[in-house]
């Protein structure tokens, strides 16, 4: 009985060492863990900053881009200004007097019915049957066996 005991005691012992060793392990694998993520964010964050800067600096084109485009088409509105202008002062002006006329009313205009035609049913023709023409059998003629 007593040698029984003292395994027992033993084994425990052990048991309670590797218990401890795992959950070192464990803490171990959990920290590598968290180093990894704390890495990817902080890669992440480098790689959005580029990114933001980058779009920032495509937008400033695009704004420049517009207002080069407003300015040409400013100068190309204030030339066909410029050249009704001119045409107004060639015309010869003339004191139009206003009659004052009671609007005419627009007559409605009728439509139309429209007649519909009947549909005409149309015949099925007969397909014309072709005879089939027979061919003829051809007789094998027998060969004449001699008799000995």
């Amino acid at each position: 009985m007593k040698r029984k005991k003292k395994r027992n005691r033993k084994r425990k012992k052990k048991r309670k060492a590797k218990k401890r060793k795992t959950k070192k392990k464990q803490r171990k694998r959990r920290k590598r863990k968290k180093k990894k993520r704390k890495m990817k964010k902080n890669k992440k964050r480098k790689k959005t900053k580029k990114k933001k800067k980058k779009m920032k600096e495509k937008k400033k084109k695009r704004k420049k881009k517009k207002r080069r485009m407003k300015k040409k088409k400013r100068k190309k509105k204030r030339k066909k200004r410029k050249k009704k202008k001119k045409r107004r002062r060639n015309r010869k002006t003339k004191k139009r007097k206003k009659k004052w006329k009671t609007k005419k009313r627009k007559k409605k205009k009728k439509k139309k019915k429209k007649k519909r035609k009947k549909k005409r049913k149309k015949k099925k023709r007969k397909k014309k049957k072709t005879k089939k023409k027979k061919k003829k059998k051809t007789k094998r003629k027998k060969r004449k066996t001699t008799k000995d």
